[in-house]
């Protein structure tokens, strides 16, 4: 996110968001063009960020602060300082995975998942997007074990 450029945003729509993130994930340095690359974007937040991106104008690197930096900023201030840099991501995996387990995603678009957290995906949900899941018990139910144990 720190290095997104108002260039990026290829729609920007108070309902609709597309972005080009330009940069593909660390698995996949060789690869010129990856579908991790681009998100849709819509849903509760995408009014909110429109306005935020728009109020910017022009802009070449969203959020100037390095990593270390930005956690130190959300260490810092009381509302925030059980946050750090990777808890939106994480966050964003706990929810994705929960609205797998009741159905709102479909199985069959378990890689999207893997896709809107930046991940490579050659199977649905490969391990480095595992490894953002904080909720186990969430985790295990989407990946759907159940399924075949019942049989046993």
């Amino acid at each position: 996110v720190r290095r997104l450029a108002r260039s990026q945003f290829l729609v920007l729509r108070a309902d609709r968001i597309v972005l080009d993130w330009q940069h593909v994930p660390k698995g996949w340095r060789s690869v010129r063009a990856h579908p991790s690359q681009l998100v849709v974007i819509v849903g509760r937040w995408t009014d909110a960020l429109y306005r935020l991106v728009r109020s910017l104008g022009d802009f070449t690197e969203l959020c100037p602060a390095t990593t270390t930096q930005f956690s130190r900023l959300l260490a810092d201030c009381p509302e925030t300082s059980r946050y750090r840099a990777h808890s939106l991501k994480h966050g964003a995996a706990d929810h994705l995975v929960r609205c797998r387990v009741a159905g709102l995603i479909p199985k069959s678009d378990d890689e999207l998942v893997a896709r809107v957290l930046k991940h490579r995906a050659t199977c649905a949900l490969p391990d480095v997007t595992l490894g953002y899941v904080n909720d186990r018990v969430a985790l295990a139910a989407a990946l759907g074990t159940e399924l075949v144990t019942r049989h046993l």
